[in-house]
Parts: structure tokens; C-alpha cells; sequence
């Protein structure tokens, strides 16, 4: 009698196992896997898939469920992706890591996906592609995109009403592409790209913008109207520029909780009447690896405690650091 009862348990719970696991069979998706944590929808991982038609042939599948955790496809060559390139199953997190002519073109790749993406990555190191921004329009769970790669060109409209998080990188982007609205959007990085100019409406579309990172690009000036951002911002990093002349004006919407961070870039003066209405708003700025000449120019800066606190990690040309210079020599010579 016990026996049949433990032998009855096992096969119970057994099949509450198998229930409860929804991945589909291995022969059906084949070079992808699937793996599930308990009362997780499941994971797919695809690796070395050899086509697009491919793709479309493990998704053409039916599965025990249409609605999955997340998928990753690496290291394959796949073409222009068709729409809905997932017949149908849903994702809230899809990557694309590391692949090869591999083409975003369409505008509906993701559509299964709408309702239930929270998180799009593609990342891809070699050839010319394509994103279309309309892939993502009106996802309303967005909140995290990532497209970057060697030659990537943006095409359509990027108008997302949740996206929080956008990183935009390739070595040709030589401006900020348009966009369009992104009203709950609060960091943008497009660090590491090759933008040479900058718009003032450039962020007009970004009413709660707090994070900029605009670093290592090739920027070598700053024009008046610049950088017209929301009074939001908490950081704007263009570090690692080639930034050699400022102009009045170049920036506004920055505060008392703003970060500037100019570090590493060919600025050797910081003339009163461009730097001081920065420097006395701010809460930091930081310019350490600039060519500073430390001349009369900067006697607003030394001779005045408060604003100098705001400088604080900033070097000379000669390498005596700013906080260091005597104020008293600046006070009597200039």
C-alpha cells in the first residue's frame, strides 16, 4: 500500500514537473536551447544560426507557449530579418549579440513583442546595417534600447512614450539623428560615436532628460545654443572631445545639481565671461586634461574660494594643480 502511494507521488509530481515546464523540445529548435527557472517563463539561447530561413523554421513551430522571459541569438549570419521574425512569440527582453549581415530594415521585426518588451540589444562589431526606429514605436514597455555597431545607420521615426535608456553608438554617426518624441527618456549615450557638431533642437524631444553622454566624439568647438536641455539634467559628460573653443551661451537648462564634465579635451583658457555663469551654477565641473595656460584669464576662478571648489581637480599645462596657485599673485597682477 505504501508503496503504490510514494509510487503515485513521484509520477504526480512528476508530471507537475513537466507541466510546469514549458520549454519547447530540443529537436525543434535546434542550435537554440531553452532553459526555464521555476515559475519563470523560459529562455532562448541561439547560437551559430546559419540563415534567416533558419529562424523562421524553428519559429514556425509550435511551442507549449507563445510568451517567453528572454531571447539571445549570437555569432550568426541571418540577412534582413522579416516581420514578425518570431512568428508570434512574445519577448520582454531580446538581444542580438556579435552577429553577422544581419539587417534591420523592416518595421515590424518585433511585433509579437509590443506588449511585453521591456529591453532591445543589439550589439554587432562588423558590417554595414540597418535599424529601422519604427520597429519600436509605441512599445509601450519599453524602456531600455541599445543599438550599436561598426556602420549602423538609423532609419524612421524613434517615438517611444516609456523609453528611459537609449544608446545609440556606430563610428560613422557623425550628428545626433533625428528624433522624434521621447517624453519619458532620461539618460541618452552616445558616447564613443563620431558626432562632429552639434543641434539645438537636439533634445527638445526629451523633456526629462537627466543623463547626457556625449564623450569621446569629435567635437572641437562649442557654438552659442549648443546644447539647449531640459532644466532636469544632472550630468553632461563630453569628455575625451577634441573641444578647443567654447563660446557664451553654448549650453543652458543646467542647474545647481548639474555635473559638466570637459575632462580631457584641447581647452587651454577659461575666459570670465564664458566660464563663470557655468562655474557659478553648477554643481561641479570637471576639466583636468586640458592644456590650461593658467594666465590672467583664470583670475576669476583662482580669487574666489566657492568657485573654485566647483573646479576643483583641474591642472595647469605645467602641472600644478589650480587649487594650488596663489591667489594673492592673481589678486595683485591681473
Amino acid at each position: 500500500m505504501f508503496h503504490n502511494v510514494l509510487y503515485g507521488a513521484v509520477l504526480f509530481f512528476c508530471s507537475l514537473s513537466v507541466a510546469l515546464t514549458k520549454c519547447p523540445p530540443s529537436y525543434i529548435i535546434a542550435p537554440c536551447t531553452c532553459s526555464q527557472e521555476s515559475n519563470e517563463l523560459p529562455d532562448l539561447a541561439c547560437y551559430g544560426i546559419s540563415s534567416v530561413r533558419s529562424l523562421s523554421d524553428i519559429f514556425a513551430n509550435k511551442f507549449p507557449t507563445d510568451q517567453f522571459r528572454q531571447i539571445v541569438i549570437t555569432e550568426s549570419q541571418l540577412g534582413p530579418l522579416p516581420n514578425d521574425v518570431f512568428k508570434g512569440k512574445s519577448f520582454r527582453d531580446i538581444q542580438f549579440s556579435s552577429n553577422r549581415k544581419t539587417s534591420f530594415k523592416d518595421k515590424a521585426i518585433f511585433s509579437s513583442s509590443q506588449s511585453t518588451l521591456t529591453r532591445l540589444s543589439i550589439v554587432q562589431e562588423t558590417d554595414k546595417w540597418q535599424f529601422n526606429a519604427d520597429n519600436v514605436a509605441n512599445f509601450n514597455q519599453l524602456n531600455y534600447l541599445e543599438i550599436s555597431g561598426d556602420e549602423m545607420e538609423l532609419t524612421g521615426t524613434l517615438n517611444n512614450p516609456a523609453l528611459e535608456s537609449l544608446v545609440l553608438r556606430s563610428f560613422t554617426m557623425t550628428k545626433i539623428p533625428k528624433l522624434g518624441k521621447l517624453p519619458a527618456l532620461l539618460s541618452f549615450d552616445m558616447d564613443g560615436d563620431a558626432i562632429a557638431s552639434l543641434s539645438a533642437e537636439s533634445f527638445v524631444s526629451m523633456p526629462k532628460l537627466m543623463n547626457l553622454y556625449l564623450g569621446h566624439n569629435k567635437l572641437v568647438s562649442l557654438d552659442v545654443h549648443s546644447l539647449e536641455l531640459p532644466n532636469s539634467i544632472i550630468k553632461v559628460d563630453l569628455s575625451g572631445n577634441i573641444i578647443a573653443t567654447v563660446q557664451k551661451d553654448w549650453m543652458t537648462g543646467f542647474s545647481s545639481n548639474t555635473s559638466l564634465q570637459l575632462v580631457n579635451n584641447n581647452i587651454n583658457r577659461l575666459p570670465r565671461e564664458i566660464f563663470q555663469p557655468l562655474v557659478e551654477n553648477l554643481a561641479e565641473m570637471l576639466i583636468d586634461g586640458n592644456p590650461l595656460d593658467c594666465g590672467c584669464d583664470i583670475a576669476w576662478l583662482i580669487t574666489n574660494p566657492s568657485l573654485l571648489n566647483v573646479v576643483h581637480d583641474a591642472h595647469c599645462l605645467n602641472g600644478t594643480r589650480i587649487t594650488n596657485l596663489d591667489a594673492a599673485y592673481f589678486r595683485n597682477n591681473c
